[in-house]
């Protein structure tokens, strides 16, 4: 394995050690990640009914995060944070969804820098909410879907990056 695949699979695997860890911790419920794949979203649609994404930025890589929530298991994460009962994705709550990816991002940053050197920049993250939620990427990107499953139902996360530049 190259050194820019190396490197690519130790972000990947920090970035789902941190989500699992995050729901642990945050949620108060366990989340497991299933088999990772490459994943090209014009061959098949995610139950998504919101999704969060950030940008990454590194002097060695571009990329972008995503998690992923069908409406379901979104609200049960949601009203176990905040003790409240909401029974559907709105305006108010969907922010929630880029809250835990923050989370997420900040101890994958902070374990990935600690652990390679690289710093990765921090960035505003999008929230997008409906039906049928598709993310198109450039060309130079590389996808990669890990599906989780936890007590609150299933959810997923990708990762995309672009060509590591050798150090």
């Amino acid at each position: 394995m190259s050194e820019s695949q190396d490197l690519a699979k130790a972000l990947i695997l920090t970035f789902a050690r941190s989500t699992a860890e995050v729901f642990k911790t945050q949620v108060n419920a366990p989340a497991t990640p299933g088999e990772m794949s490459r994943y090209d979203p014009s061959r098949f649609e995610l139950p998504m009914d919101l999704a969060a994404s950030v940008g990454l930025l590194s002097p060695r890589f571009n990329g972008c995060l995503t998690i992923g929530f069908p409406a379901d298991t979104f609200l049960k994460c949601y009203n176990a944070v905040l003790g409240e009962n909401q029974t559907s994705i709105t305006a108010e709550n969907r922010d929630f969804g880029s809250e835990m990816l923050n989370i997420i991002l900040g101890m994958t940053k902070t374990q990935f820098s600690a652990s390679h050197g690289i710093v990765i920049q921090p960035a505003i993250p999008l929230v997008v909410m409906g039906k049928g939620i598709r993310f198109s990427l450039p060309p130079e990107f590389t996808p990669f879907l890990i599906p989780f499953k936890s007590d609150m139902g299933p959810f997923y996360t990708t990762i995309a990056l672009s060509q590591i530049a050798p150090a």
